[in-house]
C-alpha cells in the first residue's frame, strides 16, 4: 500500500467512527480507490454499517511503463501497458439502518 492510499484509508476509517459516534450517517458515498484492497478493506467496513454498493465503475486510468526508445536495439521498445485498479464507487445507506 502507497503512503498516499494508507492516509485515505485511515481517513476513511475515522470518519466511519466520527459518524457512527454521532448515529449520523451520509446517505449516500461517491469513493474513488487507489487498489483494489483499499476498496475491499473500505466495502467492508462500510457494510458493517449498513452501506451498500449501488454503482462501480473503473475510471479507465492506465500507465504506459515502456521503456524509453533505444537506438541500440534493433527491434522496437516492448510495450507494457499497467492498468491501474483505479475504481469509482457509489455507495448508498440501506433504509432500515437508519
Amino acid at each position: 500500500m502507497t503512503t498516499s492510499g494508507w492516509l485515505r484509508d485511515l481517513w476513511r476509517r475515522w470518519r466511519l467512527q466520527h459518524w457512527a459516534a454521532r448515529a449520523h450517517y451520509p446517505v449516500r458515498l461517491r469513493r474513488k480507490y487507489g487498489s483494489e484492497d483499499e476498496q475491499k478493506r473500505d466495502t467492508a467496513r462500510l457494510t458493517e454499517h449498513g452501506y451498500r454498493v449501488v454503482d462501480e465503475e473503473n475510471s479507465g486510468a492506465t500507465v504506459n511503463v515502456a521503456p524509453p526508445p533505444n537506438v541500440y536495439l534493433r527491434e522496437g521498445p516492448s510495450v507494457l501497458p499497467y492498468d491501474l485498479p483505479l475504481a469509482v464507487v457509489t455507495y448508498e445507506r440501506d433504509q432500515r439502518s437508519r
